[in-house]
């Protein structure tokens, strides 16, 4: 089956666009969404700044709104971005692997339903969690990231059970 990859070049383009296209996508979805949760909550938006932690995008608002009333505006990102990865998963990844069960519609799903987890597992610890989230956000490997590493793997694993690899015949079954 991997053999069939290799010899596909043009479909294996078409993964790592999409791997690229979606992360993107993801990214502008989930700060979107704080944006948009910011102003729903009364922030004025030439106060709501745009910053890098570390290599990640956030926003940031005034110290004068930090209260519990942004809850919202922490879990707004990840709970969005992560909801339209699992209408794309379940909507579209899921139909077309039923339609034709393919090694690339699974790889477009695992990427989907990894991507989801991620975004999921974000939310909860930016809303739960937001300072920890936020200390951590300057490193790679800490702690509040093996909670996003436990998102991934239950994701996978329903992947696995909704998406399974036995139906795959070959790479492209068209």
């Amino acid at each position: 089956m991997f053999t069939e990859i290799i010899r596909n070049k043009r479909k294996t383009v078409y993964v790592f666009i999409y791997l690229i296209g979606i992360t993107a996508i993801t990214v502008i979805v989930h700060e979107a969404a704080h944006v948009l949760a910011a102003l729903s909550l009364g922030v004025p938006f030439n106060e709501i700044k745009v910053m890098f932690f570390g290599i990640n995008p956030g926003m940031k608002v005034p110290e004068r709104f930090t209260s519990s009333s942004l809850a919202i505006y922490h879990y707004a990102g990840g709970l969005t971005a992560a909801v339209a990865l699992l209408c794309v998963y379940l909507f579209y990844w899921l139909k077309n692997y039923r339609h034709k069960p393919s090694l690339f519609n699974w790889l477009l799903g695992a990427i989907t339903i990894t991507l989801f987890s991620m975004q999921l597992g974000q939310g909860y610890l930016e809303g739960r969690f937001h300072g920890a989230y936020m200390s951590g956000a300057n490193s790679l490997f800490d702690s509040t990231d093996i909670l996003l590493y436990i998102f991934v793997v239950f994701g996978w694993i329903i992947h696995f059970q909704i998406f399974p690899i036995s139906k795959i015949k070959k790479w492209d079954s068209s």
